[in-house]
Parts: C-alpha cells; sequence; structure tokens
C-alpha cells in the first residue's frame, strides 16, 4: 500500500523511518507519513519514465505494452501532464489490429479538410467483434474503449491536439446502418428484416 494506487505493477523494497508498521507488522499505518511517501514515490516514478520514454525508446514501449493498464490510469491523472504528454504517441491501446498507438494511427488515417484526423472507437466490451468486422469491412481502424481509462486517455489526447484528432464514438444504434452498407459493399439484397428490428 505504499506505492500510488495505479503503480501497483512495480515491486521492489523502501526503507522509511518515517512509516509506521501496523500492529501485525504487515503493513503500514495510514497516515501523513505515508501520504507524502505515495507522492514523492508517485513523482519519482513519472519523471523515471519520462526519462526512460526519452532514453531509450524500445524498452519503455516494452514496459508500456506490459503495463498498459497502470500507465494508462497514471497518465489520465490531472497532475500528471507532463508524463501524458511524453507517453502519449507511445501507449498502446487495444485496437482491431491488436495492441496500437494512437500515432501509429494516425500515420493510416486519411486527412480530413480541416486537417484533423477522424479516431474512430467503441465503449461495448460485448460487441468488439462484431464492431472489428464492420471496421474491417469499412477499411477503417477502430479502438476497444471499453477497458477503464482507455476513452479518457483518447479523450484527454483529442482535447491536447484538437488540431490533430477527431474523435468518432461508434454507437450501437449506427451497427444497423453499418450492416445495411456491408451487405451493398458485398451483394447482399435481403437485410430489411434488420432495419426493421432496429
Amino acid at each position: 500500500d505504499v506505492l500510488p494506487p495505479w503503480a501497483k505493477f512495480l515491486q521492489g523494497v523502501l526503507e522509511c523511518d518515517e512509516l509506521t508498521p501496523n500492529a501485525a507488522r504487515d503493513n503500514v499505518v495510514r497516515n501523513a507519513a505515508l501520504a507524502a511517501v505515495q507522492q514523492a514515490l508517485g513523482l519519482f516514478i513519472v519523471r523515471e519514465l519520462t526519462d526512460l520514454s526519452q532514453r531509450d525508446h524500445q524498452r519503455f514501449v516494452d514496459i508500456m505494452r506490459w503495463h498498459s493498464y497502470h500507465l494508462l490510469a497514471m497518465s489520465v491523472q490531472e497532475e500528471h501532464e507532463d508524463f501524458f504528454r511524453a507517453v502519449a504517441d507511445l501507449m498502446p491501446l487495444d485496437s482491431d489490429q491488436g495492441p496500437l498507438t494512437v500515432a501509429e494511427y494516425l500515420r493510416a488515417a486519411p486527412a480530413r479538410s480541416d486537417g484533423t484526423k477522424l479516431v474512430y472507437y467503441i465503449t461495448e466490451q460485448g460487441s468488439v467483434n462484431q464492431y472489428y468486422l464492420l471496421a474491417s469491412a469499412r477499411s477503417i481502424r477502430v479502438f476497444n474503449c471499453a477497458e477503464p481509462f482507455a476513452e479518457r486517455f483518447l479523450k484527454r489526447y483529442a482535447r491536447t491536439w484538437p488540431d490533430r484528432v477527431r474523435l468518432h464514438r461508434e454507437e450501437r444504434p449506427e451497427v444497423v446502418d453499418l450492416l445495411l452498407g456491408l451487405a451493398q459493399q458485398v451483394g447482399v439484397e435481403h437485410l430489411a428484416v434488420l432495419d426493421r428490428h432496429a
């Protein structure tokens, strides 16, 4: 419990005389000293990861892929703006193409008339495979933001760089339209039943 909540992927030994062990000696007393240590450790971790992202890019990317849940949680916290900016283009998100960074997504996305690029994403856990099939039929990529923090990360990215990105969340009502469009592409003429049951 000494680490910040988002840093549970880290392990190590900490020697600190300011922390008081609890009666069972299996944890520490929750007090102001613990809060101060957590804050100091959090700042240290952010600083080290930010430095690693610049010093050893490949090692940092490997860490990001292994611990993306916790690092996403850290990057969306307002107090870690510098960390977010350092890792925003390196953070892998789940997509129809496997783990994909926003930067990789944007390289393949067509530019709109205003110079931005449209980023499609979904938030429905139970419909991921269907959305992926539809995205493939439309020749677009789509991020799966059903996991905690992923949608917040994308929204923060769009707020930070509005000249790069416009977000488009794929909603369930649009699925029928997508299916009808897909049917036209593959030559199926009798999908009217879907339209009636939408």
